[in-house]
């Protein structure tokens, strides 16, 4: 049977945790935090066969004045293999006991009701606005068999008879290593553990390609109708030949120039409010306490994650351009930035941003690989305009320019904003927490390239991947 591809999701569920129920509820996700790879853990999280990777996340009480108040509330952030139903119902089995406890905290929620509907209410359910995938289509399971795999080959190619002699004959070496790969395809069909890798790869489809072949198909459709239009009309209705061409010339020329209008409009509103007093950022602070709390669980594996909450800044203009730049960098990640890096950083395993209390927070989630410091480093050289124009819409980011200039490129300011608006993740899990993005990558491209059709080029760039 052909190796098959499976497409991912995020799931985002927030709840509002009972008056006076907040400290309960973190003495429970702090038992689970310091047992979660361990053997006697309240979840038996090595059971779930669909998760990437998973936390819980308390948002604290915040008072808004005026007797108003973002309650406390707890989320669920999962990166999942769809379908949903079936990883919630998995997630709902496995936690059995221990998450009807987390949840018997919550508002709406108490044991012994079905949690899985309770999970599944659209009130509690928040889309992500923009979501990114560095290993699009590499299930769980199949992440994990290609990791075996991979294993398996490094322990053929320990044996003294799978090396290649050096000399400095390239030709010669081209040779043994195409003579390698053969030894390792019979090695592969003989291993009753490996022999799956012989399965041909299904082609994951271009979205990209599906999108824009729509797209041309729709505008040669129009313009079919159109020109249809022009010749039989004027055989039937008193209408002049050149009066339907003319008309919509002028409806064209019409759209352009009010979608030129428009951007005019909203650049010169935005640069009124980029130049507004309040617009400086925060100033560069250290809190070390604060520092400490969040390093304290980062740096443990080759991977970390972080969650990140700020305030959107108030008005409509503000969160519709959030909205629209979110929907934008949405359709680059899924359609585009498909390969394994986002703005050509190569560490990123899933990227979700969300935006929450009815337009009131964006909160962001990352799982990546490497430190804290190398990560926020790789965002601002590389991808400096897109975090700008996210965070600059939100309260304290540094100043921005043209939504898309100067803001996170204010390196030290933007370093210690994102810091200040980190927050505490209760409980994080992973399903492959020692491979890299890179490491998946390699392992996939070693498994289907050992029996791929490769020429003499491919097959000594297939073989520098062992």
């Amino acid at each position: 049977m052909p190796t098959t591809t499976t497409e991912q999701g995020a799931l985002t569920v927030i709840v509002e945790i009972k008056r006076g129920e907040k400290s309960n509820l973190n003495k429970l996700l702090k038992d689970i935090k310091d047992n979660v790879d361990k053997d006697d853990c309240r979840i038996d999280f090595s059971q779930l066969t669909k998760v990437h990777f998973m936390r819980w996340v308390v948002l604290d009480e915040v008072p808004l004045g005026s007797g108003e108040a973002f309650p406390a509330q707890l989320v669920l952030s999962t990166n999942y293999d769809l379908p949903l139903k079936d990883h919630l119902e998995e997630l709902v089995t496995v936690g059995g006991a221990t998450m009807q406890a987390i949840y018997s905290h919550c508002v709406g929620y108490e044991i012994g009701t079905n949690l899985y509907n309770y999970l599944t209410q659209p009130q509690y359910n928040s889309k992500p606005n923009a979501f990114y995938i560095g290993t699009p289509g590499l299930g769980v399971a199949l992440i994990r068999r290609e990791k075996a795999f991979r294993e398996g080959i490094q322990r053929f190619l320990d044996r003294p008879d799978s090396a290649i002699a050096p000399g400095p004959d390239a030709a010669q070496r081209a040779v043994e290593g195409m003579s390698l790969r053969v030894r390792m395809q019979a090695f592969v069909l003989h291993d009753d553990k490996l022999r799956w890798a012989s399965e041909p790869e299904v082609e994951r489809p271009s979205k990209l390609r599906r999108i824009a072949t729509g797209l041309l198909f729709v505008l040669v459709v129009l313009f079919v109708a159109f020109v249809a239009l022009c010749l039989f009309v004027p055989r039937f209705a008193p209408v002049p030949g050149w009066a339907l061409p003319v008309a919509g010339a002028v409806l064209v020329v019409a759209l352009i120039l009010f979608l030129v209008g428009f951007v005019v409009v909203w650049l010169q509103v935005l640069k009124v409010k980029e130049n507004a007093p309040d617009e400086k950022g925060d100033p560069v602070t250290i809190d070390a306490d604060r520092i400490g709390k969040l390093t304290a669980s980062e740096d443990r594996l080759v991977q970390n994650q972080l969650t990140h909450l700020a305030d959107i800044k108030s008005g409509w203009f503000r969160l519709a351009t959030l909205r629209i730049v979110l929907a934008f960098i949405n359709f680059m990640a899924l359609n585009y930035y498909v390969h394994g890096t986002l703005y050509g950083i190569p560490t990123i395993h899933f990227g979700r941003w969300v935006v929450i209390d009815k337009g009131r927070r964006l909160l962001f989630f990352s799982n990546y690989d490497g430190s804290w410091v190398n990560y926020l480093g790789d965002f601002i050289d590389k991808a400096a305009p897109g975090l700008t124009a996210i965070w600059s819409n939100t309260v304290g980011c540094p100043k921005s320019q043209g939504l898309y200039g100067e803001g996170a490129t204010d390196e030290q300011r933007f370093k210690s904003w994102t810091r200040n608006h980190q927050i505490i993740t209760q409980v994080w899990y992973s399903a492959y927490e020692d491979l890299t993005v890179d490491n998946i990558h390699n392992n996939h491209k070693i498994r289907v390239g050992l029996f791929g059709n490769l020429n003499a080029a491919e097959e000594q760039a297939w073989l520098s991947l062992l």
